[in-house]
Order: structure tokens, then sequence, then C-alpha cells
């Protein structure tokens, strides 16, 4: 492990970081919605065409996000939380 890392603690499970709340899913299913794929290499291609169209800015606020949903769960000690 990095010794420059902070190792912080993790909820077990929070309602809040289902998988479709992730802020990669819902741009990746709005992105894949009007695919088709017709051969078994294709949903592979299209997940890179995801992946290398997104700007950095995507990345970095996805990172940023993640302290604040994470405080935002302890703070309400695992209940559901609706945005």
């Amino acid at each position: 492990m990095n010794p420059d890392w902070e190792t912080v603690s993790h909820s077990l499970y929070s309602p809040d970081f289902a998988l479709s709340s992730y802020h990669l899913f819902q741009p990746l299913k709005q992105f894949l919605a009007s695919k088709s794929f017709a051969k078994y290499e294709d949903p592979k291609l299209a997940l890179s065409d995801f992946f290398d169209s997104q700007l950095p800015e995507f990345w970095a606020k996805g990172i940023s996000d993640l302290p604040i949903r994470w405080t935002t769960v302890v703070d309400n000690l695992g209940d559901y939380i609706i945005d």
C-alpha cells in the first residue's frame, strides 16, 4: 500500500451506493441505449468507445464527488438518500 494514501472506512452496504447511482453508470446506460450488438466483440468495442469519448473532467468529477457522497451516507447512518 502506498504510504501517501489514506484509508477510509466503508460501510458494508448503503442503498445510496446502488450500482445505478455511480457516476459512470447513468452516462454509460445512455450511451449504450441506442446500440445494437450483432457480434460478440461489439459490446467490448462499444465500451472502449465510451471510455475513450469521456473528457478528463468527467473522470475528475466522479472522483471528486466520492468524498461528498461518502460523507452523506455516513452522516445519514446508511439510510436511504433521495436526491
